[in-house]
């Protein structure tokens, strides 16, 4: 046993991430489940006077004020910090956190040369990987769009990103946006690849850049550079508890206990958690900007709704005619590529190609 101080939101965020990421599989996980839901049912949340909301009547029980004046809380063994790894950079370097990467066509050598109108010379996909997804599965997908051209700017989707809007999906949101601002070469043929729970990044993103248009023409003519959106196993805002948990871990026992747990959490949590999953999900599905996407899903999927991804595609297709789907009777969740390449392949270059991009290729 160790204490970490959980006096705000924050630091009751970062002890359920340290429960999910470091108890996997683990039986021990029950016991830790049960005393973290025992702790936040008790706990309730005001807004200050400085606008954060702050934890009060929290259970004696689970303060320890011989080393703290304050009661920290007393968590169990494996509730460590986590830190994001953009949390340290400055707010005006261009910087890229490590769970963002940006990465130039290979088959060209002139990344970053603009044309003679400013604009890059190749199209850029937007790439928002699963949750806790790694580097060498986003590269089957930067294979996929280097062989039609595009240059790749990646985001994967971790954890605390999800668990706190404000310090995770929205600092992402930034940091990819000061990253294309700051090239000397603008983008003006963007297209989507959005996966899981990227497309709450996906959201993000967009909503930035909305609530930037207005003021900032860099934004405007980045939103307006926005093409296409295929969405692949999405995972809407209120399946969140379990597509983070299945995300975790399969186990019969402690997946539906975390699904309990994260629940809970965003019930006590709503003001900055679920609102903020459900705002941004409203705008993906009124897609006010009016491009065409791809909705890719399965009969089987557990974790992306079929209801949802039929009520999505249906409202994409009221605004643009050029919005398709593809539901396939028996693919697991983010693995329709792997299991289907063949029809995935086609399904995608078909629906690329009836888009006016003219800076992308199709293979041979």
């Amino acid at each position: 046993m160790f204490q970490i101080r959980s006096k705000s939101i924050y630091g009751l965020a970062k002890n359920f991430l340290a429960l999910v990421e470091n108890n996997n599989n683990n039986l021990n996980n029950l016991t830790n489940c049960s005393k973290f839901l025992i702790l936040i049912n008790h706990r309730k949340f005001h807004n200050d006077s400085s606008g954060s909301f702050r934890s009060i009547d929290t259970p004696k029980q689970f303060h320890n004020s011989s080393n703290n004046s304050e009661g920290s809380l007393v968590m169990p063994v494996g509730m460590q910090e986590i830190v994001i790894g953009s949390a340290t950079e400055k707010k005006s370097s261009p910087k890229l956190p490590k769970n963002i990467i940006f990465t130039p066509n290979p088959n060209y050598d002139d990344c970053d040369e603009p044309q003679h109108n400013g604009t890059s010379k190749r199209p850029l996909i937007l790439l928002f990987g699963w949750m806790l997804s790694k580097e060498k599965h986003l590269n089957v997908y930067r294979k996929f769009w280097f062989e039609r051209g595009w240059d790749v700017l990646s985001c994967r989707t971790l954890p605390m990103h999800l668990l706190l809007p404000s310090r995770g999906g929205r600092r992402n949101a930034e940091k990819m946006f000061e990253f294309l601002v700051s090239r000397a070469s603008m983008y003006d043929e963007i297209l989507v690849h959005a996966f899981s729970v990227g497309g709450y990044q996906l959201g993000e993103f967009v909503c930035l850049l909305d609530e930037r248009k207005s003021f900032d023409p860099k934004a405007k003519k980045m939103l307006d550079s926005f093409k296409a959106i295929l969405i692949d196993s999405c995972v809407f805002a209120f399946d969140a508890p379990v597509g983070l948990s299945k995300a975790i871990t399969n186990h019969r026992i402690v997946q539906p206990l975390l699904e309990k747990t994260f629940s809970t959490f965003l019930n006590v949590t709503s003001p900055f958690t679920l609102k903020r999953y459900v705002r941004v999900s409203d705008y993906l599905f009124k897609n006010e900007i009016n491009i065409p996407g791809l909705v890719l899903f399965s009969k089987n999927d557990p974790v992306s709704s079929i209801p949802l991804n039929m009520k999505l595609h249906d409202g994409w297709k009221s605004n643009n005619p050029l919005t398709e789907y593809k539901c396939w009777d028996d693919s697991p969740h983010v693995l329709h590529y792997k299991n289907h390449q063949e029809e995935y392949t086609k399904v995608v270059d078909d629906f690329v190609a009836n888009l006016n991009i003219t800076k992308a290729r199709r293979p041979n």
